[in-house]
């Protein structure tokens, strides 16, 4: 049986991925106390929480495979972008690592030394390069055969220093994008997966391929019982939609909008023009459209009933107020089949993306008029730490909820 050091484990994806594939996971470390604890809930009781920073190789078991999914939040869209800086611990001077500035001796430019650690989160990187560096030197026994790092999308750019770190320790360099939803998983989470081979193996490496030819619904996978806690609160969800409502209304009352009939077509250039534009070119393909001041066909709050909405419906289904006791025969009966069933503001040319049943919503400041990309069609968006994701689905009588 093949071993495993987990670094940067968090709640255990990686790991959980090592252990169903048959290693076994010999030690684990994170900084985070709630992700250590979820970790121990649902991969193993090996798990510690640890500084990295502040870790020796005297502290690491002997492992075939060394895995580090390093932190991302100095390289992701999603966070500063800050990229990966170091710090000289001799005086002090901070600097950034990319492919155009790095050399191999890696020396501060400020006093030429050697001696630097982490100024950044995704500096982490180093730290695994040093418990390397440190196995080879006092306990060659310890150095594993296989790395494998995990990485986001923006990691491209800094391939060629992983590829000149992972040689200078000894390893030949692999690099590879994947995206979670060509596995059998409902999320479009798009990750580098960098694996080095010691230089003393063959060089016989390979990818598994993706498979392009199914990708999964977020639908597929939701519980039939879900406790009432995991939904969001109806005065949230009232506040969201009034917002998005009010976006449209603020917009103006007629726009020209090219194929309507096909939602899910994916369309090159914008589908509707802004308040009183010309129409698009007419064409004997497409089929034309006027979007006028129907708001969607959303009620307004004055003709929402209080207690009861579009997104948390009742298990009666008979004909009551547009978000009261709707569920989906409902809403379909009232809106036609396809209608959008949860409006959120977003900073589009339409102000708004629509959701619908199965789908993805990112509820993360909610009033922001900087955020797009918030509906995923079916499927979930990258899942960070925080519950910022919410996924339309159907309750127990065909309820709508959030």
């Amino acid at each position: 049986m093949y071993t495993l050091n987990d670094f940067f484990c968090g709640c255990g994806g990686l790991g959980l991925g090592f252990q169903n594939a048959g290693f076994k996971i010999v030690g684990a470390w994170d900084f985070d106390k709630y992700a250590v604890a979820t970790y121990m809930e649902n991969v193993g009781d090996h798990v510690v929480q640890a500084d990295i920073q502040k870790m020796c190789i005297e502290d690491v078991p002997k492992a075939d495979v060394w895995a580090f999914g390093f932190p991302c939040q100095d390289l992701s869209v999603a966070g500063k972008q800050a990229g990966i800086k170091l710090e000289c611990a001799d005086c002090g001077t901070v600097w950034e690592v990319s492919a155009e500035t790095y050399s191999e001796e890696n020396l501060c430019p400020g006093c030429g030394g050697t001696n630097h650690r982490a100024a950044t989160r995704s500096g982490m990187f180093f730290e695994i390069m040093r418990l390397l560096a440190e196995a080879r030197e006092r306990e060659p026994e310890k150095v594993p055969k296989v790395l494998v790092a995990e990485n986001v999308k923006a990691l491209r750019k800094l391939l060629p220093v992983l590829e000149a770190e992972y040689g200078k320790a000894g390893y030949k360099c692999h690099a590879q994008l994947f995206n979670s939803k060509y596995w059998g998983v409902p999320q479009n989470r798009e990750r580098y997966i960098v694996v080095g081979t010691l230089d003393s193996l063959p060089d016989t490496y390979t990818y598994p391929e993706e498979q392009h030819d199914y990708v999964p619904k977020l639908s597929t996978i939701l519980e039939a019982d879900v406790d009432d806690k995991f939904y969001i609160a109806d005065e949230k969800a009232h506040k969201i939609i009034d917002q998005a409502l009010q976006r449209i209304s603020s917009m103006g009352k007629v726009h020209a909008t090219i194929t309507p009939d096909r939602v899910d077509k994916r369309q090159n250039g914008r589908r509707s023009k802004e308040d009183e534009d010309p129409m698009f070119t007419l064409t004997a393909q497409d089929l034309h459209g006027v979007i006028v001041d129907d708001t969607y066909g959303y009620p307004t709050e004055r003709e929402r009933e209080p207690e009861k909405d579009l997104h948390r419906g009742s298990p009666d289904t008979t004909e009551q107020s547009a978000r009261g006791k709707g569920g989906r025969e409902y809403h379909e009966k009232r809106y036609g089949k396809d209608a959008p069933l949860f409006p959120i503001v977003e900073a589009t040319k339409a102000g708004i993306a629509v959701g619908r049943y199965g789908d993805a919503i990112n509820i993360a400041y909610p009033e922001s008029n900087t955020r797009r990309g918030r509906v995923g069609k079916e499927i979930a968006q990258s899942l960070l730490t925080g519950c910022s994701q919410v996924v339309i689905c159907d309750k127990k009588g065909g309820e709508n909820d959030t």
